[in-house]
């Protein structure tokens, strides 16, 4: 494709690279937008979750209530760093889609005291993603001036300490012909604990992040890792192919296992408008909401549950915001090979631009992953209430001369009030060039390129065209429910998933779930024919119903 005329994804990096350091800082007079609200009480809520998550990160900024263009806005103003620095920072936290706005005399502020941090409860919400509208720009307030024109030494900031406990339980119905069967009475059960520590520490430039975690796993199929339970409680079991082994097993039985892992351990640096961070960190790329075709570092499952920790890699990552609201990523993530050895062709890099066009929001990518050239494009474009999204990647194959491949998604999703609730509906298409267009029979092979893209955790499923629908209520401010079904085009075959997520308590959460299956024998998400039994009946894996319990507590 681009080969053809002589240009590769590493010549694109380069050039973002080059572009990266030639890029120059203008200041500005903008607050970071990451919410906004035709209702003024749930505008108040989102400003304490945002004030709270402020002073969770550490983070020496304001949330504050502003009415701009006609609508309630959430935001983020810090009189210690620019607004592009801020930006950034809070991108790489749960507001991706926060934006930057120009102060003017159009904007007023509705609330300008800093609000108080008050413990609520950590949920899950889906909010509406608004995307950067057009203001006009008129005259800033002055600056104050300097008293001194010394440079001010590196603060220490009081280290900040979060924890996060976690419990999950699954019972997974089988179906007669599963192979479990055979060593396991119905339904298998598994549980697992999980001890969060988190810890970060600001020093001037600075800033250092650790984050603990020791798991406890015990059931049914505890003996052969997460099992059943893997794609619905995603959590590194490994670091087998890390630059860094930080995964230890403390002790393992026939139906348990214990261990610790070191899941973020990283240093950044920060000033004005660049950032380097060095260490193991979590990144995501795109805006998939059940697929994410364009992000190959540790995608969450379309059934995972809890999505609370991405499962962080060994990397460097440099970022700079540019005068225009705009930003570039230049990114390396270090692997090992099957022997252990550090190598290029089994790691990642990668980088991407990031900007604004009229009223739309786009990205661009260019990498070099496990040694196949990727190239990427997303937009997120407004449509009334809602927002549409595409994301195209284009991969090549495993092999030199293969022809490249296209994974993308377009999708929409609108929230809007219902009896002063808030509503929320999705609809996502994806399609996988890689997949099969027919599901493979006991003596036959996956395609390598798919079982590669599989055992590495890129996708999840074994075709190529699916369809994904999901809506959620708010019944009650402490209960939400949310269902979402999974649809295989090819085959009609289908998974339904249901939830519900109840605030238990202060600093707690509850969810009850299910996810089941609808389908013939032979489709996707049937059970898969696997081997025969000494008897010579046929024996299958998977298309079990799962029932599953997950409580969490933030502190």
């Amino acid at each position: 494709m681009v080969k053809a005329y002589g240009i590769t994804p590493r010549h694109i990096m380069s050039f973002a690279l080059v572009l990266l350091l030639c890029a120059t800082a203008q200041a500005d007079d903008y607050v970071v937008v990451v919410g906004s609200y035709a209702n003024d009480n749930n505008a108040q809520k989102a400003q304490i979750r945002v004030a709270n998550y402020l002073r969770q990160s550490g983070m020496a900024a304001q949330a504050q209530i502003i009415e701009s263009a006609g609508r309630l806005r959430v935001a983020v103003v810090a009189s210690e760093q620019p607004s592009q620095s801020l930006l950034r920072r809070l991108r790489q936290g749960p507001y991706i889609d926060a934006w930057r706005l120009k102060t003017d005399g159009s904007t007023s502020v509705v609330s300008i005291a800093a609000v108080k941090a008050v413990p609520v409860t950590k949920t899950q919400t889906l909010a509406l993603k608004q995307m950067p509208t057009k203001t006009a720009a008129t005259t800033a307030e002055p600056r104050a001036k300097r008293t001194s024109s010394r440079k001010p030494k590196p603060i220490a900031r009081p280290m900040e300490f979060d924890a996060r406990v976690k419990g999950f339980a699954l019972a997974a119905d089988l179906p007669g012909t599963d192979w479990q069967r055979q060593s396991f009475a119905n339904p298998t059960t598994d549980f697992s604990g999980d001890l969060r520590l988190m810890l970060n520490k600001t020093v001037g430039q600075l800033q250092f992040q650790v984050h603990h975690s020791s798991v406890l796993q015990t059931g049914d199929t505890a003996q052969w890792g997460q099992g059943a339970v893997a794609q619905v409680d995603q959590m590194a079991a490994t670091d087998a192919h890390r630059l860094l082994d930080m995964t230890w097993q403390t002790d393992t039985g026939r139906r348990h296992q214990w261990s610790h892992r070191i899941d973020r351990m990283s240093v950044q640096w920060q000033r004005a408008d660049w950032s380097v961070t060095l260490g193991r960190q979590a990144v995501s790329w795109g805006s998939g909401i059940v697929f994410q075709p364009l992000d190959p570092f540790n995608p969450f499952a379309p059934t995972a549950v809890d999505r609370d920790y991405k499962n962080g890699d060994d990397l460097v990552l440099v970022e700079r915001l540019l005068p225009n609201g705009h930003d570039l990523q230049v990114l390396h993530v270090m692997r090992r090979d099957d022997r252990q050895q550090l190598r290029s062709r089994v790691s990642s890099t990668a980088a991407k631009w990031h900007g604004y066009l009229f009223d739309s929001e786009f990205e661009l990518i260019a990498a070099s992953h496990y040694d196949q050239d990727f190239v990427g494009l997303s937009i997120r474009q407004p449509l009334g209430p809602a927002v549409v999204r595409t994301d195209l990647a284009w991969r090549e194959g495993l092999q030199s001369g293969n022809r490249w491949r296209l994974l993308g998604i377009v999708n929409v999703d609108v929230a809007f009030p219902v009896r002063d609730r808030m509503a929320y509906v999705f609809a996502e298409y994806f399609y996988n060039d890689f997949g099969m267009q027919s599901m493979p029979g006991p003596a036959d092979t996956i395609p390598q390129q798919l079982e590669t893209a599989l055992l590495r955790g890129e996708v999840f499923n074994l075709m190529r065209e699916y369809l994904a629908v999901g809506a959620s209520y708010q019944w009650h401010p402490l209960l939400t429910q949310s269902l979402s079904v999974i649809s295989n085009l090819s085959d009609g075959s289908a998974l339904l998933q249901g939830q519900l997520s109840v605030d238990s308590a202060q600093n707690q959460q509850l969810q009850f779930g299910f996810i089941g299956g609808y389908a013939d024998p032979g489709d996707e998400f049937a059970p898969l024919s696997v081997t025969l039994s000494p008897q010579g009946e046929l024996l299958t894996q998977g298309g079990s119903d799962r029932y599953y319990l997950r409580w969490a507590w933030y502190f």
